[in-house]
């Protein structure tokens, strides 16, 4: 795993804050473009708009605040139960991603 995204990881785990998150969410991002841009995965490429989807329709325009419609939404916590194990740091960041996305309008600021 990135470096720079195992410590965000680790912050936000640590203490769950809007700031926390976005920082982590945008770490995520970075990390997830960079594997598109090296492989032609679908299923990268479908996470990865994903995650550009939750930072604008989530964080920055708090468009989606209901549990279920993001629930509903997005798909990365069982893209990620689905694809890869149980101990694959993938799978730790996307459930992450995906849990702090549904309860993201509950978070402190900082």
């Amino acid at each position: 795993m990135d470096k720079v995204n195992d410590t965000h990881l680790s912050q936000f785990m640590q203490k769950e804050t809007k700031r926390n998150y976005s920082i982590f969410l945008n770490a995520t991002i970075r990390m997830f473009g960079d594997i598109v841009q090296a492989t032609d995965d679908y299923l990268y490429k479908t996470i990865y708009d994903q995650l550009i989807d939750i930072k604008k329709n989530v964080v920055e325009t708090a468009t989606l605040k209901d549990y279920d419609a993001i629930n509903e939404r997005y798909n990365l916590g069982g893209l990620a139960i689905k694809n890869f194990d149980d101990d694959d740091e993938l799978r730790i960041i996307l459930t992450t991603v995906f849990k702090g996305a549904l309860y993201y309008s509950e978070l402190p600021e900082k």
